[in-house]
């Protein structure tokens, strides 16, 4: 989506400029630019002429793109511990024991982290399987491959 229209569509469901955007229940804390190709292509919905029913996807690298990046207290635990949350009402304030839980989590692994004394028990990119799908371009079927972090087969 163009920036002019994401412009226009915020300001037409929020003429006043008082809401809050999210992406995904998270905030937006900030934006930046790079080139198309940086980290991987991205991609674009393709509209039919009438501007509604999906058409395809283009895939671009050669035009710059704005990336709005978003935080939500699952990942600022990892800098500040110690983040202040608060609670604008009943409904919200039953999720504060789990949010203890995970900060509580969060900090243990970063102790363990900072000692020397981390040792994942499960890797990262193939969840304890051992073997990773790697999908190519034009290729339907994922192909099985041992995965490099933890050399599994």
């Amino acid at each position: 989506m163009k920036t002019s229209k994401l412009i226009s569509i915020l300001q037409e469901l929020d003429p006043t400029g008082q809401c809050e955007v999210t992406i995904d229940n998270n905030d937006i804390n900030f934006a930046d630019i790079y080139p198309g190709y940086y980290d991987g292509c991205f991609q674009i919905i393709e509209y039919c002429d009438d501007g509604k029913e999906i058409e395809g996807i283009k895939l671009c690298s050669r035009q710059d793109k704005i990336r709005l990046h978003h935080s939500g207290y699952e990942e600022l635990f990892w800098d500040f511990p110690n983040l202040k949350i608060t609670f604008d009402s009943e409904y919200t304030e039953r999720l504060k024991d789990s949010i203890e839980t995970l900060r509580k989590e969060i900090i243990k692994e970063c102790e363990e982290i900072d000692s020397g004394k981390y040792d994942p028990k499960i890797c990262t990119r193939c969840n304890g399987t051992g073997t990773i799908q790697i999908r190519e371009l034009g290729n339907y079927c994922p192909t099985i491959k041992p995965c490099p972090e933890c050399n599994n087969v």
